[in-house]
């Protein structure tokens, strides 16, 4: 209920006592900018308000506004249309938290072939990105809208500033005040609607940059995120329904196993291959055409796997615009005739962006089949997908031990690589030094080594010496030729298999390579100090 007002006749003590109690409402100190600052916004509204219309809280929206906040029961809200698109938001949420508990994304997924749990996360999640994408749309027309109205404002304010400037010095006496205070109020108000527009303005900003970096407290960008978790530690990838990175894991496993187990009985050269895929200038599309466009890309791409692949071929998502192909029971011409169809169909694929344009993609593939490259067949097909991006893109390069790895040295006994390559494929703890002698020490060496380490198998390597011994113990080996030869000027090195990449870091041949030429090279550089 409204109170009443002093008039201009009233004592200036009501008057003060009306403005502590109206800065008191807004936890405003009693200072003297904020007294004067009320008594001019006090005088312009006597002035503009008809006394039957004045009350205490128009007095107060007035000096509110004056100060830049917004009126309790203004139009502070976002658009009704935006308005009701969240209550619906937050209903669908709410909807989803409940579906989760009703079924396990976990369970569907962890089922091989789970073709028809994938389709429902993949719905889902498209349907939560479809959404997000009309929340952005209307963030971004409401951003617009602000802006204009923000900028008609301040061009008003300008115009009003211009007036008081040109106009009221030329106006007469008596005419002046009355536009003075017109003035004054239209400023005021403008100013107030400014600030509001302004605050709203940053609000939506803020809403957008949010949605755009996966941050903040939009109901949706959470529902996104957990769908996304939850699939990912089910082994989904919730954009494309492609098996991601745990399900890979798992049956990379059990590829490799079964692989090993049939080695030596298989008929054919069939063997596990992974094909490992890379998007060229991926990151240039979500860059010029938008993150949607690039989702609508890796789904298309995602699809070409399902189109082109054979029946027990599997297609992962790894993250980004990475793939990986899992071949079982094929042989080399077999997979590098998939890659290949997998590449062409690739080259086929287009998608249209936000404006219309055609957005189109090529690929670059790795290949490696693990009867090379052992339990290393995902990091070598990844080393040949690198030479492939080196190379230009849109091509395919299969993983071999000539290219890929140093040479062994050519001195070296049949016999003796023989025995370490045993060592390496049963992961026996080994140790390899070598030895570079003097002019005419090899003699002596030869028997000084027996004698240093009766165990170990010894052989010639062109001019130098190699043994192959028990145990990951390189440090104590070079001690203890250091120590126990005499009378010689050769020097060693030594490395054992704690020091060369693990089994699945590096193909047999290449781990072999590095076991015996490191010590060569520290034994020679050694010779060279």
């Amino acid at each position: 209920m409204a109170s009443r007002l002093p008039s201009p006749a009233d004592r200036s003590a009501e008057l003060a006592e009306l403005a502590h109690a109206i800065l008191a409402d807004h936890d405003l100190p009693a200072t003297a900018h904020y007294l004067q600052l009320f008594g001019r916004v006090y005088r312009h509204f006597l002035e503009a308000v008809p006394p039957h219309q004045r009350n205490r809280d128009r007095l107060a929206d007035l000096f509110r506004a004056s100060i830049g906040l917004p009126p309790p029961h203004g139009d502070a809200r976002p658009a009704p249309e935006l308005e009701r698109e969240v209550k619906r938001l937050a209903g669908m949420v709410a909807e989803l938290e409940s579906q989760a508990r009703a079924w396990s994304v976990e369970r569907i997924a962890l089922e091989a072939g789970a073709e028809q749990g994938r389709t429902v996360v993949t719905n889902l999640y498209h349907e939560l990105a479809a959404q997000l994408a009309a929340e952005q749309r209307q963030l971004a027309e409401r951003e617009v809208a602000l802006q204009r109205r923000e900028a008609e404002l301040n061009q008003r304010l300008a115009q009003i500033e211009e007036t008081e400037r040109t106009l009221l010095p030329r106006m007469t006496t008596a005419a002046r005040p009355e536009m003075e205070t017109v003035l004054a109020l239209e400023g005021v108000a403008l100013r107030g609607e400014l600030m509001e527009v302004t605050m709203e303005l940053t609000e939506v900003v803020e809403k957008l940059e949010q949605i755009a970096t996966g941050d903040g407290g939009s109901p949706l960008v959470a529902a996104i995120r957990r769908l996304k978790e939850e699939a990912a530690a089910a082994g989904i990838d919730a954009l494309t329904g492609l098996a991601g990175r745990a399900l890979f894991d798992r049956d990379l496993g059990h590829a490799l196993a079964a692989n090993q187990r049939t080695r030596y009985t298989r008929a054919t050269n069939q063997t596990v291959v992974a094909i490992y895929l890379d998007l060229d200038g991926f990151k240039a599309v979500n860059d010029t055409h938008g993150h949607a466009t690039g989702d609508a890309l890796l789904r298309a791409v995602a699809a070409v796997f399902g189109a082109r692949c054979r029946e027990n071929d599997r297609a992962y998502r790894l993250g980004g615009d990475e793939f990986l192909l899992l071949l079982t029971d094929t042989d080399a011409p077999g997979a590098a005739h998939v890659a290949e169809v997998v590449r062409d169909a690739i080259r086929n694929v287009a998608v249209a962006s936000d404006t219309g344009t055609m957005v189109r993609i090529t690929a670059s593939l790795g290949v490696a089949d693990a009867n090379v490259c052992g339990r290393a067949v995902v990091r070598c097909a990844d080393l040949a997908l690198y030479r492939a991006k080196e190379e230009g893109g849109d091509r395919i390069t299969t993983y071999c031990d000539d290219a890929f790895s140093a040479p062994l040295p050519p001195g070296v006994a049949a016999s003796f690589l023989d025995a370490v390559r045993g060592r390496l494929e049963r992961n026996e703890p080994t140790t390899v030094a070598a030895v570079a002698p003097g002019a005419g020490e090899m003699a002596i060496l030869w028997e000084q080594l027996r004698d240093l380490f009766p165990e170990a198998r010894i052989e010639e390597c062109g001019e130098d010496i190699v043994l192959v011994t028990d145990g990951n113990r390189s440090e104590a080996v070079a001690d203890a030729i250091a120590h126990g030869i005499h009378g010689v000027t050769a020097t060693a090195g030594a490395t054992d298999l704690t020091e060369i990449p693990a089994v699945d870091g590096a193909s047999p041949t290449a781990r072999l390579a590095v076991l015996i030429n490191t010590p060569l090279t520290l034994a020679h550089e050694a010779l060279g100090a």
